[in-house]
């Protein structure tokens, strides 16, 4: 073989070394964009479906927390009535980041007036948990008596109207309540759960633990609402009012550094009332000078304690108003002042877990728009999930599995196609070689 001969012979070595590359290259480009079509495909189980749902987030942890202790007073009436009630509690907070939770417990917690053992309220970042357990040596009667009398009182001092209507129908509400419980089997559940979307409680069922988060939990929350709206804090003078809404407008200072607390602020009543009516509950306008809104409630910061270089409120007092005659009356009254601010090395689960037999009223799904809220008897130890059957109506499995379904079909119409892609590219990455060397070869 002479030496043109070596030359061509190499040349061609080359030249089919370089096809072969170039169509390597071209295949993991193939492969490439297959794998990441594939990974576009949903996999969300409330969203288009999978046969594997991920885990929820119903166990948050944290590695580290600011923990806060103290005490909160509530006083409702003035020295001398003789409906005036006072009630001490016992409080903790922790804090990490955008998760928090507030524990409360009564002082004596066996008292037969006090409804609860224990509140805890707790977030994941996207719901909130609240979990009541109940005092078995509760006497509703007895915890019923000082808010009738009381009832009676302002019946007596109320002229004939809307406002004194309202009263009559509170007070026939809690007799009615007070009747139905005499009558009433023990109860199978020893704790009440209540799930709602948001990171932020109410004031119903968390009661004053609401007032806590508010304190020192509440800077992400009201950064959304732009300083204009917080939860209701106080007990309502309405219990329609309490269904109406869970939020109440709200003007704010807030501190000026992290962690942006409010150090005051003022909640305002619309002005309005809700009443009874044969055709239904209408809203109503208050008499002058509160048909144009009023004062509700005012919360203050007294004094602050430092953790870190951040200023948490150390003292603080909010106190609630309602109409009487031409002015305001006093109403409830709180007080809360911390013992110790400490930074908690331990892990803390944010979400605080069922230690007993658990009636749950969940809003997760009829908030998200997939269902109504559902009522449900949990055992002790996790939350349900929201993909949990047991949770599930049955219209909301046969629309989960058929989300299932699609998804499934999605994902094998897209596997076709790429496969069909491929295949098709490689036919023409082979053509295409064969006509090059051919070509090199005439």
């Amino acid at each position: 073989m002479n030496a043109s001969e070596g030359t061509r012979s190499g040349w061609y070595a080359r030249r089919a070394r370089s096809a072969w590359r170039d169509t390597f290259c071209r295949l993991r480009v193939l492969v490439a964009s297959w794998l990441a079509l594939m990974a576009l495909v949903p996999n969300n189980p409330l969203q288009a479906g999978s046969r594997t749902p991920p885990p929820q987030r119903l166990d948050t942890v944290a590695r580290s927390s600011v923990h806060l202790e103290g005490d909160l007073e509530y006083v409702n009436g003035n020295s001398g009535d003789l409906d005036r009630r006072e009630q001490r509690t016992r409080f903790s907070v922790w804090l990490s980041g955008n998760l928090w939770l507030v524990r409360v417990t009564p002082v004596p917690a066996e008292d037969s007036t006090v409804l609860f053992r224990s509140i805890e309220v707790g977030t994941d970042g996207t719901n909130s948990y609240t979990l009541t357990v109940n005092n078995p040596n509760y006497d509703l009667k007895t915890a019923l008596q000082p808010e009738l009398r009381r009832l009676d009182r302002l019946i007596q001092q109320t002229e004939a109207g809307p406002s004194r209507t309202n009263l009559l129908v509170t007070k026939r509400h809690l007799q009615g309540v007070l009747n139905a419980q005499r009558r009433r089997p023990p109860s199978v559940n020893q704790a009440l759960g209540y799930i709602q979307p948001g990171n932020y409680p109410s004031y119903r069922p968390s009661g004053c633990a609401a007032l806590l988060w508010f304190a020192y939990c509440s800077a992400t929350f009201l950064d959304q609402q732009r300083d204009r709206a917080a939860p209701r804090l106080w007990p309502p003078e309405d219990p329609e009012e309490a269904q109406a809404t869970n939020l109440a407008a709200a003007r704010l200072l807030r501190e000026p550094e992290a962690p942006w607390l409010p150090t005051r602020a003022w909640f305002l009543h619309a002005g309005t009332r809700l009443t009874p009516l044969p055709s239904g509950m209408i809203s109503a306008p208050l008499g002058p000078p509160f048909n144009d809104g009023y004062t509700n409630a005012v919360f203050e910061v007294q004094s602050f304690t430092n953790c870190q270089q951040r200023a948490y409120p150390a003292s603080f007092t909010l106190t609630c108003y309602s109409p009487r005659g031409a002015g305001l009356q006093t109403g409830p009254r709180f007080r809360g002042e911390i013992s110790s601010v400490t930074i908690t090395p331990e892990p803390v689960n944010f979400i605080p877990r069922l230690p007993v037999t658990t009636l749950v009223e969940d809003k997760r799904l009829a908030m998200s728009g997939t269902g109504p809220s559902r009522q449900y008897i949990a055992p002790p130890g996790p939350w349900l999930t929201t993909t949990n059957q047991a949770l599930l109506t049955g219209y909301q499995r046969q629309m989960l599995a058929a989300m299932r379904a699609r998804a499934e079909k999605r994902r094998h119409a897209a596997a076709l196609l790429m496969g069909v892609l491929m295949m098709s590219g490689l036919g023409l990455l082979c053509w295409n070689h064969l006509y090059r060397s051919r070509e090199n070869l005439t």
